[in-house]
């Protein structure tokens, strides 16, 4: 369950009050209400004369249910030319679904030999 927000509310940081954070109460599955609410901020914002209170970026967690419809309005256009940022906060559930979806049946596809140098590659790249 989402903590509560007020999305108007502004939060400085101590060491460059330029950034200026507003958070949302995110989106959980099938919370048109929120989804709304986080739309008319955006076009709100995006909308104002001076550029100290324009939106210049929106910053998310991709893994978070119900995001789908949010990036759906970003890559249809509604949300305007606004920068996304993304925030991976469950790692490890990214590294299952990449498991399930990815490993798995490359794995199975392409063969051991492959499934062995793609897990090589994948070490490497994490050191």
């Amino acid at each position: 369950m989402p903590g509560k927000a007020e999305i108007d509310e502004e939060f400085t940081s101590r060491e460059n009050d330029k950034f200026v954070l507003h958070d949302s109460q995110g989106f959980e599955a099938a919370d048109k209400v929120n989804l709304e609410i986080v739309q008319k901020f955006i076009e709100r914002r995006r909308n104002m004369p001076t550029q100290k209170d324009q939106l210049h970026a929106i910053g998310g967690r991709l893994l978070e249910r119900g995001t789908e419809e949010f990036l759906t309005l970003k890559s249809n256009g509604t949300l305007g030319n606004i920068p996304i940022v993304v925030v991976f906060t469950k790692y490890d559930k990214l590294v299952d679904e990449l498991q399930d979806i990815c490993i798995r049946p490359l794995k199975e596809f392409a063969g051991l030999i492959m499934y062995q140098y793609f897990d090589r590659f994948m070490r490497a790249s994490e050191a």
